[in-house]
């Protein structure tokens, strides 16, 4: 089969679409996490393992894995480190800009190319093989291409790292924005031809490897607390 990355035809292992990394605070003792829907028609159910397809070859998944690697490193060293402090927005420095972009890239691409349900909000359309392209040839493109805009989640002075939102997207100031809530953090895409003129441009991690990151209480979340009270009356919220 062809694997979705490397375009050859090779065989297909089992990829993450969202690393399981991400998934690390989210298992019980037993290694499980819990899956909730807001739809009366499905059950909540737990799951032992982070959703994955046949996606990519062996050498391609060990490539984004470089890249996984050191994202992981990024958001446990440095991220939640900071996010303790009494400064909002918090800055960071001295980022790779090629890795930790890359593997934004990869997150939102894997996400748009998966054909699981979980998944279905992201569509990038034309923007898919560009991105691709660019994951391939390790080529991060400049902030504004494809920028992420992170934001933290925190409640009672820590980061709420206990969960993964579905992914979607919407519109933010005429601009086709996907956001997925992950390690703690809500990850905000821009996916424009035009992105240069967004106005948040310099929240995107910067080539110099600075990242502006603010943080906002979970309660305060427009789309967190939306979702608590619909899984509330749908009877589905577990505490």
């Amino acid at each position: 089969m062809k694997c979705s990355l490397c375009l050859q035809e090779k065989k297909l292992i089992k990829s993450h679409i969202i690393p399981e990394f991400c998934f690390k605070h989210l298992y019980d003792q037993g290694h499980k996490y819990h899956n909730l829907s807001t739809s009366m028609d499905e059950n909540n159910f737990t799951r032992q393992k982070g959703i994955w397809e046949r996606l990519l070859c062996l050498e391609c998944d060990q490539y984004l894995s470089r890249f996984e690697t050191y994202a992981a490193k990024i958001i446990d060293e440095d991220i939640y480190r900071r996010f303790f402090c009494s400064e909002n927005p918090i800055t960071l420095s001295g980022i790779d800009y090629p890795k930790f972009k890359i593997f934004q890239l990869s997150l939102l691409w894997r996400a748009s190319i998966s054909k699981n349900q979980f998944y279905s909000g992201i569509r990038l359309g034309p923007h898919e093989d560009k991105i691709r392209e660019m994951i391939l040839h390790e080529n991060p493109g400049k902030p504004h291409e494809y920028g992420c805009h992170m934001q933290g989640i925190i409640e009672k002075s820590k980061v709420v790292r206990e969960f993964i939102l579905k992914p979607d997207t919407i519109r933010i100031d005429g601009y086709k924005a996907c956001r997925f809530i992950l390690c703690g953090c809500l990850w905000g895409f821009v996916v424009s031809s035009r992105s240069q003129f967004f106005k948040g441009c310099d929240l995107f991690l910067n080539e110099s490897g600075h990242l502006v990151l603010p943080w906002e209480i979970a309660k305060k979340t427009n789309l967190l607390s939306g979702l608590a009270l619909e899984l509330s009356n749908a009877g589905k919220l577990i505490y």
